[in-house]
């Protein structure tokens, strides 16, 4: 039996789903090969747990997994924690308010000037946050550390630190240096630049690895795209993220033609065009208004809103806030679309997220708007294989068109049958199954 020691700030029963990877590779792992599995967390605060941090909530469905750990570890992360993410918080609504009003503002002269002084804000913000993040992943490093030299360390084969935040990775170092014949796998579970279009935040990630995770036995990134800056000795596995079938429920016909988005929208997303193609549908008669909700699940309502105001369709939009992984769930089941949104640039090129692979789960048809500049995504190569259609901002004469045929092509659909179905490829999709993940992991600590 081999023993594993997984670091991750994200993992059960945290809701997010970055903790969905590692508790249920975990899982899969326990089940199929019967190996004995640590975590190492900081506590969270969770809600229920303690009142003074309340934006961190428990997964109902992730808690589930955690029968699957032997030990489940979460060290006191301090006051130091909630001060960082409440100042977090409230420098990343500030920015949203000012990038919203951006958008509201006509330019004129005065509207410049207002613009220049709000983007030295802005600058002055990233660098606050840029500066109490780092105080603070080092301040969780000497923590956790001290904790985990009283866990009896020597008694694991395989170390796992789960990458981000960089603590993980800091911790791991240590224990390798500690413990040399441990196998440490250092992973990269998403793209690791924080501001996805900025050289110095690769610059800055491609310093930390190169000083940090040299010892690693294994780096594992999520996707062939991600460059690691590995040492010519070291190995670069590629383990994509996925879902857990367990999960999976059947899909339901929608009562209402629900075009959904559960997540996360960003800054440099654009779901603009979607609703301009509903609009010009409703207004052509080929879609009765009356049929159609648009509804959120999520942190962002505020930005998805701004692209729903903007074509008048504000009436049909229902803004349900965060909600618990298990009803976001429920609305994907009972959805006629599923809307993803990301961007494709010459630095980042799109991959698939975690939402994605829910959304593959779902078994239902997806729209997926991509900004930015670089044509030929992921998504505009895969999506037919899933069932879906993807639209390319840098495209927009020929996918434009894309996008409105297969609204009115679902649309059609659900009014003739009541019900939206898809056509994909089954074998790409379940290549994306935990259980398939977790057998590649343990194929490659066997080695």
């Amino acid at each position: 039996m081999k023993k594993f020691l997984i670091i991750s700030e994200y993992i059960a029963p945290f809701q997010a789903i970055a903790s969905i990877r590692w508790t249920k590779i975990s899982k899969y792992l326990k089940k199929d090969h019967d190996a004995d599995i640590s975590v190492l967390t900081i506590n969270k605060r969770y809600r229920g747990i303690d009142p003074d941090l309340t934006s961190t909530r428990i997964d109902d469905l992730l808690k589930k997994d955690l029968v699957y750990f032997h030990d489940h570890q979460m060290v006191p992360s301090g006051r130091q924690v909630g001060t960082y993410y409440k100042i977090r918080n409230f420098i990343r609504m500030k920015k949203r308010r000012m990038l919203q009003s951006d958008r509201n503002e006509e330019k004129d002269a005065c509207v410049s000037h207002r613009a220049m002084c709000k983007e030295k804000i802005r600058r002055g913000m990233i660098k606050a946050d840029v500066i109490l993040n780092k105080w603070l992943q080092y301040s969780i490093t000497s923590q956790v550390l001290k904790y985990a030299k009283n866990m009896g360390l020597e008694r694991y084969d395989v170390v796992i630190s789960s990458y981000g935040p960089i603590w993980t990775h800091l911790v791991a170092e240590q224990i390798k240096k500690l413990y040399p014949e441990i196998c440490w796998i250092a992973d990269f579970r998403d793209q690791y630049a924080a501001d996805q279009d900025s050289k110095m935040e690769f610059k800055k990630h491609k310093q930390f690895t190169k000083k940090h995770c040299m010892q690693a036995d294994y780096l594992l990134r999520v996707n062939d795209r991600l460059n690691l800056y590995e040492a010519k000795t070291q190995k670069v596995i590629t383990i994509n993220n996925g879902y857990d079938p367990d999960e999976a429920v059947d899909p339901l016909p929608p009562s209402k033609f629900n075009v959904v988005y559960t997540g996360t929208v960003y800054e440099l997303d654009d779901l603009s065009e979607m609703f301009h193609a509903f609009r010009e549908l409703i207004d052509s008669g080929m879609i009765d208004e009356e049929d159609i909700v648009f509804q959120y699940a999520g942190f962002t309502g505020d930005l998805y809103s701004g692209f729903v105001d903007k074509w008048d369709l504000g009436h049909l939009f229902n803004d349900l806030g965060v909600v618990e992984r298990k009803k976001a769930l429920s609305l994907q089941q009972n959805a006629a679309i599923l809307v993803m949104a990301r961007w494709n640039t010459k630095i980042t090129h799109c991959e698939w997220s975690g939402k994605m692979y829910e959304y593959m789960m779902a078994q239902k048809p997806i729209i997926y708007m991509m900004a930015g500049d670089e044509p030929d995504s992921l998504p505009s190569r895969d999506m037919e294989k899933l069932g879906g259609i993807c639209y390319e901002q840098c495209r927009h004469e020929e996918t434009y068109v894309l996008l409105k045929n297969y609204i009115i092509q679902k649309y059609s659909e659900w009014k003739d049958t009541g019900n939206v179905t898809i056509e994909g490829d089954i074998d790409y999709r379940n290549k994306y199954a935990y259980p398939v993940i977790a057998e590649q992991v343990w194929t490659l600590v066997q080695g």
